[in-house]
């Protein structure tokens, strides 16, 4: 008689062995699961279609960067700055720009291509595009295309300023050749006269202080004003000379880095995973006949 009182413990434990005996029972599931995962990979790594990346820099152009004074900065670094903002210049590629391209040429090329910011400082603009083999010819004309646009639209703005700043630089070359060609015995003539001293009375002690006073003034007024039109003369010229027309910086052309995952790879994490789907399909081949053998053994035992 058995006393239920105290059962015996089952080991639930499952042994390497017992693993190991599951994959040996089953190594054909194993051997047909891993062939036909293997294949397959291997069928879609060596007939797909080679990728290539295509990439082209526009420079949107460099403009005098002045600030609310006309004074310009006489820092390199400040002297310039892009036309537009180049978040805004992607944004208006992607957005606007890409999308017109596309639908006058009437071809999905356009698709794949997008611009991002290259260096904002420098105003440069990157499109990118990953496409077939195939179609990088075709991708590359539009490409082409879109940056050509893109150089024309902002061409404008760039010359507009361009000649602003010529314009200037005239004026203010013209105002510092008239006040450094003033002749300062001009200048006491001219505040004698505005003094209304005539004659003696310009020798007079006060009127001599008078005049003196106010050509100290006007000095320092005229010499100030020298100064800041120097400045402004320097800011410009520097400016000017680093200014930089809209342009296409590199034209489209295949990227030496490959696209996507190469065919041995791709093969090699196909036999991976096929190993690992065997293994398994392999223990789920194993609980289902153990669960029909314990279904049948406990209909059995009820008749």
């Amino acid at each position: 008689m058995t006393d239920n009182r105290y059962p015996v413990p089952v080991d639930n434990e499952i042994s390497l062995f017992d693993i190991w005996a599951v994959l040996v029972r089953r190594r054909w599931a194993i051997a047909v699961v891993f062939l036909l995962v293997f294949a397959a990979t291997a069928g879609y790594a060596l007939l797909k279609e080679p990728e290539n990346r295509l990439t082209a820099i526009i420079a949107v152009g460099q403009v005098p960067n002045l600030p609310d004074n006309p004074v310009a900065s006489l820092d390199p670094s400040d002297a310039v700055a892009p036309v537009e903002a180049p978040s805004a210049v992607a944004a208006r590629l992607n957005e606007v720009l890409i999308p017109q391209v596309r639908d006058e040429g009437a071809t999905n090329a356009a698709a794949g291509v997008s611009a991002q910011v290259a260096n904002g400082r420098a105003g440069l603009i990157r499109l990118t595009a990953e496409v077939p083999a195939s179609r990088t010819a075709a991708t590359q004309a539009l490409m082409t295309r879109i940056a050509d646009r893109a150089v024309a639209d902002y061409r404008d703005q760039w010359q507009t300023q361009a000649r602003w700043v010529e314009g200037r630089i005239d004026e203010l070359d013209r105002r510092e050749t008239a006040i450094n060609s003033r002749a300062p015995a001009g200048n006491r003539a001219a505040m004698d006269e505005a003094l209304g001293l005539a004659g003696d009375e310009r020798s007079a002690a006060g009127g001599a202080m008078l005049r003196d006073l106010l050509t100290s003034a006007m000095a320092y007024r005229s010499e100030a004003y020298r100064w800041d039109l120097a400045d402004e003369l320097s800011g410009l010229r520097l400016a000017n000379a680093q200014m930089v027309p809209p342009r296409l910086e590199r034209s489209p052309a295949v990227s030496a880095e490959g696209v996507g995952a190469g065919a041995g790879l791709m093969i090699a994490l196909g036999a991976v995973l096929g190993l690992m789907l065997g293994v398994f399909a392999a223990f789920i081949r194993e609980f289902l006949v153990n669960a029909r053998a314990y279904r049948e053994q406990s209909e059995s035992d009820q008749t």
